[in-house]
């Protein structure tokens, strides 16, 4: 499936969490929750996907 797609499915169902740094940079850049919601469900493309090598990660691997 479509990473952005996927994406958009979640953050519509409510399924979505901001990091500490996440909040920081949108109080930073004077957004609420709704703007970056709606933000992410007009996208039209992700410019880039990176696999995570952390292991505190679900998955190995998981797109971020």
């Amino acid at each position: 499936m479509d990473v952005l797609l996927q994406i958009k499915r979640l953050v519509v169902r409510g399924w979505i969490r901001f990091t500490e740094k996440a909040r920081e940079e949108m109080e930073t850049g004077g957004l609420g929750v709704g703007e970056v919601v709606e933000s992410i469900v007009n996208a039209q493309a992700i410019a880039k996907t990176l696999r995570s090598r952390s292991r505190a990660k679900r998955y190995a691997g998981e797109k971020l």
